[in-house]
């Protein structure tokens, strides 16, 4: 072999071991992700310094969910910054196996686009177990095509109320179903303009009434969320949220720490948390009142596998937010909310147990329901554009019903606990019936926390 062709192998094995190098470090790598069927439905990859998901459209905001989870599991067991997580996932050639289930995205897909027209802003939807298992996701972005607005934060308004003030406050024996308190303003505010006006306000005029707090989460009042949360204690209501949903609430902390506490009311019984919340989580959230009580944080990643061998297995413990006893009645006053008389009767489908809390935000910006099945929660928010004079959630609620209708759970019903009585109570009093009630209705209580009887003197 004469030194030409000495030189000429050299060259050839320089070359090959540069196209090696370089697809090593600079071309593609994959992440793949797994349904929950076993097959693979979508991967990531990065070409040079860009990543892409590859994957049907209306997949993106799941696949979307599922990097935010892997790259958030690498940094917690890694001890890694954002980069690095990204790095060492396409490095690894990680496998995500996933709750994903396409005939469930289908549906929902399916109920967006036959309602899309009455919802002129982004949108998002995540449809969970009732263990916080994200099956399916969805995002439509109308003012940024390629955002998830599934995971973006914003105001959780009304839908707020059962977790911040009327179950916490249930839990500790503070309130019960007929607790009787006030529909008028707390206090007294400046506007955008300066003019001083009556706070909270209600989307229907003060009644000067006393209501029962089953009635007021009904009707969604303002003015009777604050007034619980004032019972229940605003302290307390921040304590509960950070502990039992690990939602930040560090900026009240502050706030109450400098200005005190009427000035995060709003925050925490109203849905304006500074922090947000996101439709991911809401869903996760509301899980509690349809199992019983427990909270396992909302997830997409079942585990994760490097080259065959298990790297992470979800694996955190639900935890016992609520007792089974109010988790439940909680469940029968949200119940109510999808009935004649709710803010949200077009949720309901027959033969199907479904309860849920419609919840909107300051012009309208935010227009939510969040509704649970006895196999499924299914949270729908969209935001309103300039110009939205009234309660938008509409079409939040009909996209709830035209999925969970498809879901075929006919004959299905929430299971009443053992501690839980139903029972006649005086609608003027919210005391227990007599005979002497003329208008008598009926409420869910602990066997252990029941109002008192109702007298002849208190019914005149």
């Amino acid at each position: 072999m004469n030194k030409r062709e000495i030189i000429g192998i050299f060259a050839i094995a320089g070359i090959c071991t540069a196209i090696i190098l370089f697809g090593l470090f600079f071309g593609k790598k994959t992440v793949k992700l797994v349904d929950a069927s076993g097959e693979v439905f979508a991967s990531i990859e990065k070409k040079g310094e860009t990543i892409h998901y590859v994957c049907e459209e209306d997949e993106m905001a799941y696949v979307s969910m599922i990097w935010e989870e892997a790259c958030q599991i690498v940094m917690e067991q890694e001890g890694y910054q954002r980069e690095q997580a990204e790095e060492w996932l396409f490095r690894k050639q990680a496998e995500c196996y996933t709750f994903y289930d396409r005939e469930i995205q289908g549906k929902l897909v399916q109920a967006y686009e036959k309602h899309q027209m009455e919802m002129n802003g982004n949108f998002a939807a995540s449809v969970n177990d009732i263990h916080g298992k994200v099956l399916a996701c969805y995002s439509v972005g109308r003012d940024q095509a390629d955002a998830n607005y599934v995971l973006a934060s914003t105001y959780a308004g009304s839908t707020m109320k059962p977790l911040s003030v009327y179950g916490p406050a249930m839990e500790a024996g503070i309130l019960h179903w007929s607790s009787m308190l006030p529909d008028e303003p707390y206090t007294v505010v400046s506007d955008k303009e300066g003019n001083l006006i009556d706070w909270p306000q209600n989307t229907v005029p003060y009644t000067y009434e006393d209501y029962m707090v089953a009635d007021a989460l009904q009707k969604s009042l303002n003015t009777v969320a604050v007034q619980a949360l004032k019972e229940y204690g605003v302290r307390n209501a921040v304590q509960f949220m950070a502990e039992n949903y690990q939602i930040d609430v560090s900026e009240e902390e502050e706030i109450i720490a400098k200005e005190g506490e009427d000035e995060v009311l709003g925050n925490l019984a109203l849905g304006y948390l500074r922090s947000g919340v996101t439709v991911k989580n809401m869903a996760g959230y509301y899980q509690v009142f349809a199992n019983g009580g427990t909270y396992t944080p909302a997830h997409g990643i079942q585990r994760m596998e490097i080259k065959g061998t298990c790297y992470y297995q979800h694996s955190e413990e639900a935890r016992q937010v609520f007792s089974p006893e109010t988790a439940y009645i909680c469940n029968r006053m949200l119940k109510r909310v999808v009935e004649e008389g709710g803010t949200a009767p077009s949720a309901a489908i027959p033969q199907v147990d479904i309860c849920g809390k419609t919840g909107t935000s300051d012009d309208y910006a935010d227009n939510w329901f969040i509704g649970c099945s006895p196999q499924y929660v299914c949270a729908v928010w969209h935001g309103s554009r300039e110009g939205a004079y009234e309660p938008d959630h509409k079409g939040s609620v009909l996209v709830f019903h035209d999925f969970m209708e498809q879901m075929h759970q006919e004959g299905l019903e929430f299971e009443q606990p053992e501690g839980v009585v139903k029972v006649s109570i005086c609608e003027k009093t919210g005391c227990l019936a007599g005979t002497q009630c003329e208008s008598i209705t009926y409420g869910y209580y602990s066997s252990e926390h029941q109002p008192v009887q109702c007298t002849e003197e208190e019914t005149r």
